[in-house]
């Protein structure tokens, strides 16, 4: 008899103990979905792929819902106490509560850690404190940051295009040299694959000013740069890239670039390889072709990082026509360039290739951001900081199209909606 009462108190002592974790941990959930489901989002956000999903699902669980399981959990608690006498309910209903305690420990624990982590992302993103200080800027080592003291304390980072592309110029150089690239052959037949399976980060929340979207979205912005041999002598091989852009979709290096930006070929060059540089001015292989659709023009890449993680952008659900938008793109080489505009229409097109093969029905967006070449395959933010579409080509319209081309009109930016991107993610 004695032995079943040190048995039943340790059990109660145990269940009472997981049963005080779960409640504060359901406390502390509330707290966490509040924050992670208004302003900071974003943060939320970028961390969603790092979180288990069983975490994700509980933050995501709406505040109220945790009340109301809270007075659940005591209205059950008051119950054993004053009504139920039979130490076998007694002992089932404990057993129960430790349970289900042990199973609320992962999200419990992780959830200690989102309110804050999650408010000094969300800080760290704005990137518009007062009192944001010179060492706190971290810039590539051959640019030069300007701070200017202006009526919104933003830091301006002053880009040196020569230097970017001679740091371009130098690094594939040195990855040529040591052969650490994929030949473009490869390449170009793994633009064949439809579909890939990948983890993407849940689309921010907040509605972000054109400043605030330029710092947190310039991060994700990558240069997709094709490799041809520019000169070559007895001795010597001299290589030239032509700039694209693209933009990070997951923390592992997959990356979303245009399709033709891969498999573009040209009379007077041959192609290498494919390399691509981030926003702090390192340079990286690109390993493989996830993905890829002609027709919608989108090539999904994974770079070899190397252990190093990139700053992804959530894909937006969908970008009604009106919305304003902003690309980040390197038109010219002029890197890290922010143009404004609209969704002007969506619409379909038929085209016909070089080759004359005939491409119907593609689902394309244009915009209103002005672009040029460099541009295709970056990425138009919506007022989230979220995908909305990739660019990928321009139309000029002019007056008089024969004999000659007269009298230029307008040019449409004509780009793939982030809709047709989530059909190459299963």
């Amino acid at each position: 008899m004695e032995n079943h009462k040190k048995q039943s108190g340790a059990v109660n002592t145990v269940s009472l103990i997981l049963l005080a974790v779960d409640i504060i941990g359901m406390l502390v959930l509330a707290v966490g979905s509040i924050i992670a489901q208004s302003k900071c989002s974003d943060a939320f956000s970028d961390m969603g792929t790092r979180l288990p999903r069983i975490t994700i699902l509980f933050l995501l669980i709406p505040p109220w819902a945790y009340i109301v399981f809270f007075g659940i959990i005591i209205a059950a608690l008051i119950l054993k106490e004053v009504f139920i006498r039979k130490k076998s309910i007694t002992l089932a209903i404990n057993i129960c509560a430790g349970v289900f305690g042990l199973l609320y420990l992962p999200a419990f624990a992780t959830a200690m850690y989102m309110p804050l982590n999650a408010m000094l992302q969300s800080v760290s993103a704005a990137g518009c404190s007062d009192r944001l200080t010179p060492q706190a800027v971290h810039l590539p080592a051959y640019e030069e940051a300007v701070h200017a003291a202006g009526t919104e304390g933003h830091s301006c980072l002053c880009i040196d295009d020569d230097q970017r592309f001679k740091k371009l110029s130098a690094e594939t150089t040195r990855l040529l040299s040591i052969k650490r690239y994929t030949p473009i052959a490869d390449l170009r037949r793994q633009l064949k694959r439809k579909q890939v399976r990948l983890r993407l980060p849940l689309p921010g929340r907040r509605k972000l000013t054109p400043a605030q979207l330029y710092t947190k979205c310039k991060k994700s912005v990558l240069v997709i740069a094709s490799v041809y041999t520019a000169k070559k002598t007895k001795t010597h091989r001299y290589w030239q890239c032509h700039v694209g852009s693209g933009v990070a979709i997951t923390h592992d290096g997959v990356v979303v670039t245009a399709h033709h930006v891969i498999d573009a070929i040209t009379k007077n060059r041959k192609t290498i390889t494919i390399v691509a540089m981030t926003y702090d001015g390192k340079v990286y292989p690109v390993r493989e072709v996830l993905a890829g659709s002609k027709k919608d023009d989108l090539a999904i890449l994974k770079i070899n990082m190397g252990g190093k993680r990139l700053s992804p952008a959530g894909i937006a659900n969908a970008a009604p026509v009106g919305t304003p938008i902003a690309v980040i793109a390197h038109p010219q080489n002029r890197f890290y360039t922010l143009t404004n505009g609209i969704i002007s229409r969506y619409y379909r097109v038929n085209s016909t290739e070089a080759n004359g093969e005939e491409i119907k029905g593609a689902e394309v967006v244009a915009i209103t951001a002005d672009c040029s070449k460099g541009s295709s395959g970056g990425p138009v933010f919506d007022e989230q900081g979220n995908v909305a579409a990739i660019i990928s080509n321009i139309i000029s319209i002019y007056h008089k199209t024969s004999p000659k081309r007269t009298q230029f009109h307008m040019a449409v930016v004509q780009c793939t909606p982030a809709k047709r991107l989530l059909k190459l993610v299963k």
